[in-house]
């Protein structure tokens, strides 16, 4: 639900002093999201033909859109208070990790699983350091109450339409 961030980004920016209130009106929604999505990956998956190996890599993958929506939360943050530096450093520290030791794993015989194991373990670690790095700007409640504000969700489902068609436009020429 890309075009949410896009939302609390924009309401964000225009009074820095309502950060916490509009994080906390729109992140129950973003759990909820998230949890369905992952939900129904794990129930799609069943009803594919594919081998139980590939079922399994798409369940374990699949665990990383629950945390996908605090990352989301927590870079909007940073992206509304103008601190675009820090999400710079979070982009390259979690490749700098992830890089070297998925090529350790696979020098060393791991497979797939392992480095599919160790990408979210990276993704995890540096979406925790990210997240208590980010209360120094503003502290908010990561499990607040599922919050239906229309307003965001509607404005959410627009962005998130746009950036569909944009995807789609500039890939137009592939699809045909």
């Amino acid at each position: 639900f890309s075009g949410l961030n896009k939302v609390v980004i924009r309401a964000v920016a225009r009074d820095l002093t309502k950060c916490k209130e509009i994080l906390e009106a729109t992140i129950g929604i973003r759990n909820l999201f998230s949890f369905l999505a992952t939900f129904l990956c794990l129930l799609v998956v069943l009803f594919f033909d594919y081998d139980k190996g590939t079922k399994l890599y798409i369940a374990i993958f699949s665990f990383s859109l629950l945390y996908k929506g605090l990352k989301n939360t927590v870079d909007t943050i940073y992206q509304a208070h103008e601190e675009m530096k820090v999400l710079a450093y979070v982009t390259i520290t979690q490749q700098i990790l992830q890089v070297p030791l998925a090529i350790l794993l696979l020098l060393n015989g791991y497979g797939v699983l392992s480095v599919i194991i160790l990408q979210l373990a990276v993704q995890l670690i540096v979406l925790l350091i990210n997240f208590f790095h980010s209360r120094k700007i503003v502290k908010f409640n990561v499990f607040s109450k599922i919050n239906f504000n229309w307003q965001y969700i509607k404005s959410g489902i627009n962005f998130s339409f746009l950036g569909l068609l944009n995807t789609l436009s500039g890939k137009i020429d592939i699809i045909m």
